[in-house]
């Protein structure tokens, strides 16, 4: 699709459970698109899901490794939007933020 638009302002994105629902992965992403991915969405899932990072069974940990391993300088969002949340995205915010932290201390 990035070819066929052939523009400058369209670039690749990785969403974390929609790769792990389709079963691929992280490094295949970056075989695919290259210097052309520049976002990435940290979320968790069981494997589908919006759910806060440390919710759900992603292997969060072992992506991040693998994201780190191609010194990805791009953007990263935590995408937290579970129906579950939308009363507390403050607390569920931190949660992932903590999460996160904890896993790249």
């Amino acid at each position: 699709m990035l070819d066929d638009v052939n523009k400058p302002a369209l670039k690749g994105m990785l969403d974390l459970v929609a790769m792990a629902v389709a079963k691929d992965t992280v490094a295949n992403y970056f075989r695919l698109l290259g210097d052309q991915l520049w976002h990435i969405h940290l979320i968790d899932g069981k494997p589908s899901g919006h759910l806060a990072c440390g919710d759900g069974a992603l292997p969060l940990s072992q992506y991040l490794d693998e994201i780190a391993q191609f010194n990805y300088t791009g953007f990263l969002s935590l995408e937290i939007a579970s129906a579950a949340y939308y009363t507390r995205p403050g607390q569920e915010f931190k949660k992932s933020v903590d999460y996160v932290k904890r896993i790249l201390a």
